[in-house]
């Protein structure tokens, strides 16, 4: 605070490792100098694969400025203008490699004192010679009080027996000072018994898992946490939010759900929007999910995230790829193998096969600007959902006509002129054509008779 209040600094930074609580701890900044120190707040993710246009967005969303700019520059001068007309505090958080803020439309210094900046990053030298940050504090582990006080607060009374107080001590020690460990161990275990407390310590000291690497603590425990999710359907919910990942909608988890027909006795689109949001609710409640920007999102803290994309890709044949190619791509044997395939990788989107081989494949995604090979969907007859974001095609590829089993198809946002085709997915319930190119229906959409 006193930083942040100091005329001569305008980019602060906190640093620390992965599941310490830097989000947290500027997200507490902000609401308490929103309306004080600064007119108003506004915060983006930036995570590691950076996207100037959606960080632009981001901040857009908080500002209330709707962009009639198509370029990023002319939105990085839209942006400048506006955040010129008064103090404002700026909250990049994730950041993993320098950021050129001007690009972004960030007036800083001498353009603008009245505009500050608050970074988080888990390296300080990011912050220092790539962002420039002038004050830097560091955020270590919790002390054994705070992580019992923490602790004490996340599972309820877990301290008035004294049955349970010293097992749960023992329990709440296993998760080393980090928050995120902290909270998604004592979410799971709110409200359970004895038994269950002594058997989860039990697991917590030896834990199963062998190929998690950093951060061993909060991978172990949110792996556990993970494994005491009430049934099958819930963590399969829980991994589908680690394929849309960072502030993620509900009605695309609705959508996916639907789709794939991953909840007995939900038929209707009601149903399903009611059953997913007591499931996210569930999944916040137990620390494993985030409230995201509004109601309609849900939020990824980021080591979660990446311990829900390991155990996705370890147990359940789900490969998410967002910003490299990791060798399971490549491998042949593997890709017949895949149940839920997930693509916003570049490298491999410019390079995809002429042929998908894969015929376990229930659910694929696709977003950037690409054309796709007409044969591509002839080996991936289960497919039951499938999104292509963003996309690049006079008409929809031939192959689709395969998809005799495809329940959802999305072609949000993507410049598509012919869509004829469809008239065969005789089993198609839901249809996104939201911000696409298609100027009208065609009356081959009479066919799709199952369309909720």
């Amino acid at each position: 605070m006193e930083a942040l209040k100091d005329d001569s600094v305008s980019v602060v930074g906190v640093h620390g490792m992965g599941g310490i609580g830097k989000t947290t701890l500027v997200k507490e900044i902000a609401r308490k100098v929103k309306g004080k120190l600064f007119d108003s707040v506004v915060i983006a993710t930036v995570t590691q694969a950076i996207d100037i246009e959606k960080i632009q967005n981001q901040i857009a969303d908080f500002l209330g400025l709707k962009f009639e700019e198509q370029s990023m520059v002319g939105k990085a001068f839209r942006l400048r203008e506006r955040l010129k007309e008064k103090r404002i505090l700026v909250v990049l958080d994730d950041i993993w490699e320098k950021l050129d803020i001007e690009e972004v439309g960030i007036p800083l210094g001498d353009e603008h004192k009245g505009c500050k900046l608050l970074l988080t990053s888990r390296e300080l030298n990011v912050l220092l010679n790539g962002m420039d940050a002038q004050k830097n504090f560091p955020i270590g582990v919790l002390n054994e009080k705070e992580a019992w006080d923490l602790f004490k607060k996340m599972a309820g009374n877990c301290d008035e027996s004294c049955d349970l107080k010293p097992i749960a001590m023992e329990v709440a020690k296993k998760c080393a000072g980090l928050p995120i460990a902290i909270a998604t161990v004592a979410g799971a275990l709110r409200n359970k018994r004895l038994f269950e407390w002594k058997n989860a310590l039990r697991e917590l000291e030896r834990p199963l898992s062998s190929n998690f690497t950093g951060i061993t603590a909060a991978y172990s425990a949110i792996e556990w946490s993970f494994n005491y999710l009430e049934s099958e359907e819930v963590k399969l919910t829980f991994l589908l939010c680690s394929v849309i990942g960072h502030n993620g909608l509900v009605e695309d988890l609705v959508r996916y759900t639907l789709g794939l027909g991953l909840f007995d006795g939900v038929y209707t689109m009601e149903e399903a929007r009611n059953k997913v949001l007591t499931v996210v609710a569930n999944l916040k409640a137990s620390a494993l999910l985030l409230d995201g920007y509004n109601d309609e999102c849900f939020d990824f803290h980021d080591v979660v995230w990446d311990a829900a994309l390991a155990i996705a890709l370890k147990d359940y044949r789900m490969l998410v790829l967002r910003d490299h190619v990791p060798k399971e791509w490549s491998a042949k044997e593997k890709i017949n193998s895949w149940s839920v395939i997930s693509l916003r990788c570049p490298q491999i989107i410019a390079n995809l096969p002429k042929e998908m081989e894969c015929s376990g494949l229930s659910f694929f995604l696709m977003a950037g600007a690409v054309k796709i090979p007409p044969n591509f969907f002839k080996q991936t007859k289960g497919l039951k959902v499938l999104d292509l974001f963003g996309m690049q095609f006079s008409s929809l590829p031939k192959s689709i006509i395969h998809l005799t089993d495809l329940r959802m198809l999305c072609l949000k946002e993507s410049a598509v002129d012919d869509i004829t085709i469809i008239g065969e997915l005789k089993n198609l319930e839901i249809l996104d054509l939201s911000k696409s190119g298609i100027k009208e229906l065609p009356k081959e959409m009479a066919q799709l008779t199952q369309l909720r």
